[in-house]
């Protein structure tokens, strides 16, 4: 669970603040522990860490240039949680500072023996066993992965480490320690290969975008955070083959490759010789998804008493998923979502959506039918 704290700071020399901070904190904790600060770009803070121990780190920010706020996120480790408590310590004993907590709106932290408490073992547990309850309920009611963001890279977890957590029979303390080896191998084992560069793309007919990363012959590649790989093919350059996650996933099984599933979506892929190569682009090319890309899958269904106007707006969700826009014509609602929904023919249910229109709304659950 996250925990989120509220303290005075001078806002007028923020990085000056939070570099001095960082150099209080560095002083309690070596000679043990390398303490780093990464600014953000497009707002007054930072995320602090502990080098190569950190899942993700403590988080720094001016809130509406008025108050800082300190942030520890869903899935800190240990490492995070330690440096949590040395920065309220160094917060109240050197600068003198009362800190309050988001949740108790009567806990005032002014002393060091208060934060010890705040900070005592047990407490840190019951917290992450609820926290990874709900994570667990959530990947197994919407069969699908959750991604959470790390101090280098995002980390996914799914099906496969649900299946795991059941075969093995594992507790709660082992879910947590299997967490933590996960997202400490994602964020700090990881080999230096490539990782390529997202590019975004539109559909041709109707302007949705999608995360595509570029896959060349002859490289190491970290393969993680897509909607589709592109593989390229120097022989034929002029062709495009797109492929997501579960086809690679068959592809890695079917020609038997030696790559390595680091998390539930991300692959350290070694590079392949020429004759691997030219199988896995074989495979792929038969599973081509450009038509994906090029033309959307659409959808269409009718909904009673829908505002009587010729055109409003509509978001359309399902659970997490994102929401997206479609067209409404008098009661018939027309839209195009992308193939993340999948490409079966089988009717969608219990979709909700929302029409919108000025300040009217209405919440309507509907039924899909594919054209």
């Amino acid at each position: 669970m996250s925990r989120t704290f509220y303290f005075d700071l001078n806002p007028q020399k923020v990085n000056f603040s939070l570099n001095y901070l960082q150099n209080m904190i560095q002083k309690k904790l070596r000679p043990y522990h390398t303490v780093k600060l990464s600014l953000f770009k497009e707002e007054f803070g930072g995320r602090f860490y502990i080098d190569k121990e950190s899942s993700k780190g403590v988080e720094v920010f001016l809130f509406e240039r008025k108050q800082f706020v300190m942030k520890l996120n869903v899935l800190s480790n240990e490492a995070d949680y330690l440096l949590c408590k040395k920065m309220l310590t160094v917060l109240v004993k050197q600068f003198n500072l009362e800190i309050q907590e988001e949740d108790d709106d009567e806990l005032i932290l002014e002393t060091e023996s208060a934060i010890e408490e705040l900070f005592l073992p047990k407490k840190i547990l019951r917290e992450r066993v609820i926290e990874t309850d709900v994570i667990l309920t959530l990947i197994t009611r919407n069969k699908s992965n959750i991604r959470f963001d790390g101090i280098n890279n995002p980390v996914y977890f799914g099906m496969d480490f649900i299946n795991e957590v059941e075969k093995k029979k594992l507790k709660d303390e082992q879910i947590i320690k299997k967490i933590d080896q996960t997202m400490h191998k994602i964020q700090w084992e990881l080999p230096d290969y490539c990782k390529p560069a997202p590019a975004i793309i539109s559909a041709n007919d109707s302007g949705k975008k999608f995360k595509v990363r570029i896959m060349l012959c002859d490289r190491d590649y970290i393969l993680t955070d897509y909607e589709y790989l592109l593989i390229s093919d120097s022989e034929s350059a002029d062709e495009v083959i797109y492929i997501n996650h579960d086809d690679l996933k068959k592809i890695i099984h079917d020609l038997h490759l030696f790559w390595q599933k680091a998390d539930e979506f991300t692959v350290v892929a070694p590079k392949l010789s020429q004759p691997e190569w030219k199988a896995f682009v074989s495979v792929a090319r038969k599973l081509n998804r450009k038509k994906e890309i090029d033309k959307p899958t659409k959808f269409s269904f009718k909904v009673k008493d829908v505002f009587k106007l010729n055109k409003v707006d509509i978001l359309v969700g399902k659970g997490s998923l994102p929401f997206y826009e479609g067209k409404v014509h008098c009661s018939e609602i027309e839209l195009e979502i992308s193939p993340a929904w999948g490409n079966s023919q089988e009717n969608i249910d219990n979709l909700s959506f929302q029409v919108k229109r000025g300040k009217a709304e209405r919440s309507l659950i509907g039924k899909i039918f594919t054209n």
